[in-house]
């Protein structure tokens, strides 16, 4: 297993493809998320940057399904991008909050069941609310609690075992966290993963 710990979201690109070319194959890629990060570009002409990864992931490295969890930002052609993937569970940030967690957990559960192979789980930690989680790049208000996105991390883990072989904590922005509010939170997250793991 690797856990890639820091940096621009665009790097789990690269994680996918090195788990893709050292197993033979990819099988769910999990995209806990504010955002879709499924543009055609951007900004505008720039092909690959941090909110366009999921689409090169898609196109180059094939998942056989795929799940958007927490999101609450996009527009809306990445909105039609997502809802018209086939083996795709997409569940926003108020369906997570509002799903108990035997719900949530059978959901994840039912996508993890119905397709072999490895899975890649990747965290941008902009899905967190901004009142715990301010130092990260594009912050988005009515965020997940702590505690949603450890039930997300559990679930995965628990259903996914040892076939979850790359784990992504990305985002933290130090820049816009000049209190460093959010450091602990980040530690906190990180220590939890290897801990369950």
């Amino acid at each position: 297993r690797v856990v890639s710990i820091g940096g621009e979201h665009t790097l789990s690109l690269g994680v996918a493809k090195a788990v893709r070319e050292s197993l033979g194959s990819y099988g769910i890629y999990i995209h806990v998320d504010a955002h879709l990060d499924s543009r055609e570009e951007w900004p505008v002409g720039q092909k690959l940057s941090h909110a366009t990864f999921v689409k090169h992931i898609i196109s180059e490295v094939k998942p056989q399904a795929m799940a958007f969890l927490g999101f609450r930002s996009y527009d809306r052609e990445e909105l039609n991008f997502v809802s018209n993937l086939e083996n795709a569970l997409l569940l926003p940030t108020r369906d997570v909050r509002l799903m108990g967690n035997y719900e949530l957990r059978q959901a994840i559960r039912g996508l993890i069941d119905s397709y072999p192979g490895p899975i890649h789980l990747s965290i941008d930690l902009d899905v967190l609310d901004p009142s715990i989680m301010p130092g990260v790049g594009n912050p988005e208000g009515f965020g997940l609690s702590y505690g949603e996105v450890l039930r997300i991390i559990k679930a995965v883990l628990d259903y996914g075992g040892s076939r979850v072989r790359a784990i992504d904590i990305v985002e933290y922005s130090p820049p816009n966290d000049p209190s460093l509010m959010s450091l602990p939170t980040v530690i906190r997250l990180i220590l939890d993963v290897l801990n369950y793991l």
